[in-house]
């Protein structure tokens, strides 16, 4: 069947309505998400469960590897143009001046915005400035009287109490913030007259990880791995336990029976509390040791009561450690990190190591993405309204370059055999990214580029060269059969 007779089969509507007919089906009750089904996942639950679980060793070497990444990168501003004009140019300088001007850092501000990989989202408000130098508000770099970046602070994931939305529950139009969980150090309210604060969602800039449905908390990374930290962490307590007892020992009181029966006197009944309380403030290290009068049975010549430290005998059933392996492993894995577990035990390689390290920077690059999405579409473009920029032409894009550095000796492998089979040419352009790549400085342009130094076809085809030192103190050349081939 063809395209056409496709074309035909389909029904031509006389009118096609352009508005929105139906809703995403997002359960929502008086501005708060109810689509997750476990409590402790829900918020405001949820905070107090993300915050515990960002405190596990695993989850926070997994945060670390990925914020290390992130922050080691250089950001860049750029035009999507091939030859951008002296206005273009013009602001993208000013993007520039804006990142580095505000009363924080740019790598600060970023840092706070991947939280959203610990609650799932991430809400920042957008503090402008008219730049007069010493002169305003806020102190700038400059005197330009353009409209600037004075800061983007955070607004903590746990005052947020619910989500504005319209009726049709489509569109956000504020975010409202609770002020009284904010309290200054005689627990007394901010400095704020009112309690709650209505922050229009055209004042913030909103990340969100994974966001599904329109869900405006996203997916925290955490719910995926809830499971695992879960049965980890307990896993982890009971061995503490057992290791306790191990060394210290189960302590254990003797007592008649009568001091336990029910129908016991209360002075009886006293004794017997009193050694349920011991033994609960021995087990918990609030307690010394313990002292009573001896008291011996006449007739048996034993003691009737009695302290002792009984140890556990016997062998675990399981291995703990593979288990509690077996749950890192999978913590790691949600956010591709398990390279972090390679070298801790005799398994894996190189290649294996090297192929997950892709992953995890594919992972990244993943994030950086719905970061820079939020930050191009949303704070660049009221940016540009608020300067009169004409919007007509392509806006100034914050991006970054290389997440990781490149392997010389690959890219070295790849430019000689492209440049064999003419597929690459050597010329200054090339000789200025392989200096960038080797952190070598840069060509200085008032020398001409030497074309001579380029190797020929019939050259690179020969293959690289080695020089090898002879006994007599001279250089031996020897042909790398493996490139020649």
């Amino acid at each position: 069947m063809t395209t056409t007779d496709i074309e035909k089969s389909l029904p031509v509507p006389s009118s096609v309505r352009l508005g929105e007919m139906s809703t995403s089906g997002l359960k929502l009750s008086d501005g708060r998400v109810y689509e997750e089904s476990r409590l402790e996942l829900r918020w405001p639950e949820s905070i107090n469960t993300y915050k515990s679980m960002s405190y596990d060793a695993t989850i926070q070497s997994a945060h670390t590897a990925i914020k290390s990444m992130i922050r080691r990168i250089n950001w860049k501003v750029s035009t999507p143009v091939d030859v951008p004009t002296p206005e273009q140019v013009g602001r993208q300088n000013f993007i520039v001046e804006c990142m580095n001007d505000m009363s924080h850092s740019w790598s600060d501000f970023v840092n706070e915005a991947l939280s959203m990989l610990i609650y799932g989202y991430s809400i920042h408000e957008k503090v402008y400035k008219v730049r007069k130098g010493d002169a305003g508000k806020y102190k700038s770099k400059f005197s330009d009287n353009k409209i600037g970046w004075a800061k983007l602070p955070i607004r903590s994931q746990d005052t947020i109490w619910k989500w504005g939305f319209d009726d049709k529950i489509q569109n956000i139009e504020y975010v409202e913030q609770d002020l009284s969980l904010t309290t200054a150090g005689y627990g007394t309210v901010t400095k704020f007259n009112k309690k709650k604060v209505e922050i229009p969602y055209k004042k913030v800039l909103h990340f969100k990880h994974d966001c599904q449905r329109g869900n405006p908390e996203g997916t925290s990374p955490l719910r995926n791995c809830f499971i695992a930290w879960k049965y980890k962490t307990t896993i982890e307590e009971f061995e503490a336990i057992g290791i306790s007892r191990d060394l210290a020992g189960m302590p254990k009181i003797s007592l008649p029976p009568e001091y336990m029966s029910p129908e016991a006197s209360d002075d009886k009944k006293a004794v017997y509390q009193w050694a349920k309380d011991t033994i609960n403030n021995l087990h918990a290290n609030q307690q010394a040791g313990i002292v009573f009068p001896k008291f011996v049975d006449p007739e048996t010549k034993a003691d009737i009561f009695g302290f002792e430290l009984i140890s556990v005998e016997g062998g675990k059933q399981f291995d703990t450690n593979k288990v509690i392996d077996r749950y890192e492993n999978k913590i790691l894995m949600t956010y591709l990190a398990d390279v972090l577990k390679m070298g801790q035990d005799a398994s894996g390689s190189f290649a294996l190591s090297d192929n997950k390290t892709n992953l995890l920077a594919i992972g990244i690059e993943a994030v950086l993405r719905e970061f820079l999405e939020v930050i191009n579409r949303d704070l660049i473009t009221q940016t540009a309204l608020m300067n009169g920029w004409d919007l007509t032409q392509p806006l100034p894009e914050i991006g970054y370059e290389d997440l990781d550095e490149r392997d010389l000796d690959k890219l070295g492998s790849f430019i000689q055999r492209v440049v064999s089979v003419g597929a690459m040419e050597v010329d200054q352009s090339l000789s200025d990214s392989l200096r960038e790549h080797a952190r070598v400085s840069p060509v200085n342009p008032e020398k001409p580029f030497r074309e001579d130094l380029a190797p020929t076809n019939a050259k690179s085809q020969a293959g690289m060269t080695t020089e090898k030192g002879n006994e007599n103190g001279g250089a031996d050349t020897k042909t790398n059969s493996a490139n020649a081939e």
